[in-house]
């Protein structure tokens, strides 16, 4: 309730407390000389930027050939607190639950989830919580992943669907990259089936490409003045990789 959104506003006449003008990095930036938490609060022009509370989302039907395919980023996924993922307990159940009531809330029948941790343990339990969140057991499965093909990085990509509406075809198939930088991390696809629908094969690639939080050598053709940020250059040829393998 009253979270700081993209496209807020603050009129002048309601900012309620002091701050510190400050110019850096060719803009004005305003530094609250009390907790920002309160100070934005206190301050925020909820119209500028209103919250639609209901968004429609399309039923599974199988029959008919639809379904609902989603993506995710699990934000650091970890069972264990340390420098990546929730600081301790409290943080954890935070996390989980958001993710778990976005899942529920979309009730797609396959996602491709970002950021989990790097240990089909943890993906395991992941989906076992979530099930129980949900209060449905066995409504979604995971793919395992094969620690030889993602390598040692801390985080992964995952796979769950719901195998009352999919088949998982085959094993899964991975896309390691290492040209001209090797910080994408490993895709996998898996290709899936409606039940009782032979012809209806398709396939899912979960994908996370390198991010723009730091810089790639590589990159020395000013793609980072563009708009495009850090490790443009990688992220587009990794991207052409991709499209190649698929």
């Amino acid at each position: 309730e009253r979270s700081v959104r993209v496209g807020h506003s603050f009129p002048e006449d309601s900012l309620n407390g002091t701050v510190v003008a400050t110019y850096q990095f060719n803009s004005w930036t305003l530094l609250p000389t009390q907790s920002a938490k309160a100070f934005l609060k206190s301050s925020l022009d909820l119209s500028t930027s209103p919250r639609v509370s209901q968004i429609p989302v399309p039923e599974n039907k199988a029959p008919d050939g639809q379904i609902r395919i989603s993506g995710l980023n699990v934000e650091n996924y970890f069972k264990t607190y340390g420098s990546r993922g929730a600081k301790n307990e409290e943080e954890f159940v935070r996390q989980q639950k958001k993710i778990f009531e976005t899942i529920r809330e979309l009730d797609g029948a396959v996602f491709a989830l970002q950021e989990m941790e790097n240990k089909n343990t943890t993906l395991a339990s992941f989906v076992q919580d979530l099930n129980a969140h949900i209060g449905s057991p066995g409504k979604y499965q995971f793919i395992p992943v094969d620690p030889s093909e993602v390598g040692i990085d801390a985080i992964q990509n995952a796979i769950i669907f719901q195998p009352s509406i999919l088949k998982a075809i085959e094993n899964p198939l991975y896309k390691t990259y290492h040209s001209p930088v090797k910080k994408s991390r490993v895709s996998i696809a898996q290709k899936f089936q409606l039940h009782d629908r032979p012809s209806s094969e398709f396939v899912i690639v979960a994908n996370h490409l390198k991010s723009k939080g730091s810089k790639c050598q590589e990159d020395k053709d000013g793609t980072a003045l563009n708009g495009e940020g850090n490790c443009g250059a990688a992220r587009l040829s990794h991207a052409k990789q991709l499209m190649a393998w698929v």
